[in-house]
């Protein structure tokens, strides 16, 4: 995400947050959802007028009069406009009624769809490649929680550092393992019999991340050896 101009990745923000909802049990989600896309497409229209177009902030204040400044900056079809508008008065209904309303998935499904057009066309990116995934969000704070040192075995260790980092090969696993604090350093051989032989039932090399991760049965030993850890989370 680095790549991305500062007003951007605030957008992407709002897109990665919408698909983690979704992976939720929350009743209220889809309201939720619908209320962080709404903002989102609204600050997207913002950003593009000021920063792409250099048109006043105090100009945009107004809903109504922010989607017919962007209209008129853009080339988009009414079809697509009038889903803007049903989308958010669809918003503006919820957003004031009582909190336990809510919508159906495909409502959700098709506005983020528009909201991710949007902003892949008025800022001329692709945002399916900055998504973050869940893994993305989480594992990293996970890896600052676990201690390495408090796995006895060498599978158990390597298991935790490929789930918890993106290493390409056996010298990244190895840098990671530093990183994470490991007392007794694991050679490259070792790390590679294991990945490759000993165990790699437990693993495989993702060809388009060009990175190893867990395969199902590794995700299961890593939930195995780490349900009864106490210091998570505090």
């Amino acid at each position: 995400m680095n790549n991305l101009k500062p007003w951007i990745r605030g957008l992407i923000d709002g897109l990665t947050a919408t698909k983690m909802l979704n992976k939720t049990i929350l009743p209220s989600k889809n309201r939720l959802a619908l209320i962080i896309l709404d903002s989102t497409l609204e600050i997207a229209f913002k950003d593009f007028l000021i920063y792409e177009k250099k048109i006043k902030k105090e100009n945009l204040e107004f809903r109504e009069k922010l989607h017919k400044i962007v209209k008129n900056n853009t080339s988009f079809d009414k079809e697509v406009w009038d889903r803007v508008e049903f989308y958010y008065q669809l918003r503006c209904g919820l957003y004031h009624e009582e909190s336990a309303k809510t919508l159906s998935d495909d409502y959700i499904d098709e506005f983020y769809e528009i909201v991710e057009f949007f902003i892949d066309e008025i800022f001329n990116i692709e945002s399916r490649k900055h998504i973050l995934s869940i893994d993305d969000v989480f594992s990293f704070e996970e890896l600052k929680i676990l201690d390495i040192n408090s796995f006895d075995e060498v599978i158990n260790k390597l298991i935790v550092v490929i789930k918890s980092t993106k290493s390409k090969d056996a010298t990244d696993i190895q840098d990671n393992l530093s990183r994470m604090g490991i007392r007794k350093k694991i050679e490259i051989n070792i790390i590679n019999k294991y990945i490759k032989d000993a165990y790699k039932h437990l693993f495989y090399y993702d060809n388009k991340l060009t990175i190893w991760t867990l395969s199902d049965a590794g995700e299961l030993r890593y939930k195995d050896i780490t349900k009864d850890l106490n210091n998570i989370g505090d």
